[in-house]
């Protein structure tokens, strides 16, 4: 962080507002430049990780949709199993 030292006239308020607002810009290139590009990394930090939990929200999404798939199937094949058997029963 920059400090720097300057005189605040006291005669006007407008002088004195005048006279931070450029020593602003002396110190960080513009008014409130370093707060600006804090504000903007912190909002980048803030949608990446957005990002992140809704990547990996997705990720279990997907992963529960296969288990219920692989456990349609188990059960599907138990079905026909139980069939085949009551088949080979009736048939006997």
């Amino acid at each position: 962080m920059h400090y720097i030292s300057y005189v605040v006239p006291t005669q006007t308020p407008a002088s004195a507002t005048l006279l931070i607002h450029y020593a602003d810009i002396l110190a960080y290139g513009s008014a409130g430049g370093e707060e600006e590009e804090e504000e903007e990394e912190e909002e980048e930090e803030e949608e990446e990780e957005e990002e992140e939990e809704e990547e990996e929200e997705e990720e279990g999404e997907e992963e529960e949709d296969e288990e219920e798939e692989e456990e349609e199937e188990k059960e599907k094949e138990e079905e026909e199993e139980e069939e085949e058997e009551e088949e080979e029963e009736e048939e006997e």
